[in-house]
């Protein structure tokens, strides 16, 4: 006996409908357990990224990190502050004892805030700094590691004692005060740290002083007064005179005029 055609009709539908429902609990199901489903180790790894991105402060003089730019240790300082993340941080450096501890590494406490947001390539070139201060005229004092220097006066000549210029120069001689607030005696000796240099730069041959050289120790809170002395050309009218920080090799620039 044949089937009516209503019911054959009915039929497909349930069908079509119970498959449709089928479908449709597979999609929830997947769904839910794709939104629930974590990375065990995605959280430790955060943590592990967090340190490692944490921020360092540094000089390019100096011979420590930081982890905070208002560390007491550089306070003073005259130089730029750079920061970067502790890969970056020149090879060698230590931490501060002052701001991260005797060989302690820094807290990942203080690591700034992950993001999601792609970093740029960072360019690991350091930038040559200049570490010059200029420019100091004839009576201004410096102070390089808590020895005071002064800058009294210049002279010329056309001897140094009984040596004679050579033709085409002449001597020039400048006087100078140091006084030692270190904690201790030091030795001051006219032959170091001092450059002379026309306005061309060229450098300028150092001369030996016999009497009343800037050479001698000093003692704390004690002062001594001398002498250094440049041969330089006839026609010089100005000169630079170049005073380094032999310990942080910081350099500071006096402009010099004599007739």
């Amino acid at each position: 006996m044949k089937e009516d055609k209503p019911e054959k009709g009915i039929r497909f539908k349930l069908i079509l409908l119970i498959t449709i429902a089928v479908i449709f609990v597979n999609v929830m199901f997947i769904s839910v357990n794709g939104t629930t489903t974590q990375n065990p180790t995605s959280s430790v790894k955060t943590t592990a990224n967090a340190a490692k991105e944490q921020i360092f402060y540094w000089i390019d003089t100096g011979e420590v990190y930081h982890s905070t730019p208002n560390c007491s240790a550089l306070e003073r300082t005259t130089h730029t502050i750079r920061s970067g993340i502790l890969s970056q941080v020149p090879a060698g450096r230590r931490p501060c004892k002052v701001c991260i501890g005797d060989g302690v590494k820094p807290a990942t406490t203080t690591a700034p805030k992950v993001t999601t947001t792609t970093q740029k390539p960072v360019n690991t070139t350091v930038p040559k700094v200049n570490t010059t201060i200029a420019n100091y005229k004839i009576g201004n004092e410096i102070n390089q590691n808590n020895a005071l220097i002064k800058v009294n006066s210049v002279r010329t000549a056309a001897n140094n004692g009984k040596v004679i210029a050579e033709k085409g120069f002449k001597f020039a001689y400048i006087n100078i005060t140091v006084t030692n607030n270190r904690s201790k005696a030091f030795v001051m000796s006219s032959t170091f740290g001092f450059t002379m240099k026309t306005p061309d730069g060229k450098k300028c041959d150092q001369i030996s002083i016999t009497s009343g050289a800037l050479s001698g120790t000093i003692a704390t809170k004690g002062k001594l007064v001398g002498e250094i002395g440049f041969k330089v050309p006839t026609t010089a009218t100005k000169v630079t005179l170049e005073i380094t920080d032999l310990a942080s090799k910081k350099i500071s620039i006096f402009d010099l005029q004599f007739k």
